[in-house]
């Protein structure tokens, strides 16, 4: 019986250990940078682990190669 208690006690102690091992890992945020659009508007950026995402959002009125956005309206 001590034998069999043992063996569950290891048994339960590698799940445990596997499970811990298994946590995601947590992203590295780091400082802001700077964003700059074509019709020059400053937008600050954050880094999350591999991407880089503006901290606003984009106030741009024209395409890169000159073009103006034509405005448009969500309906729900």
């Amino acid at each position: 019986m001590k034998k069999e208690n043992g063996k569950l006690f290891l048994a339960i102690k590698v799940v445990a250990a596997l499970f811990c091992a298994c946590q995601p890992e947590i992203p590295e945020i780091v400082e802001p940078e700077v964003f700059t659009d074509v019709d020059g508007n400053i937008y600050d950026t954050v880094r999350i682990g591999a991407q880089t995402w503006t901290s606003q959002d984009l106030r741009v009125k024209r395409c890169p190669d000159g073009p103006a956005l034509k405005e448009f309206e969500i309906k729900l």
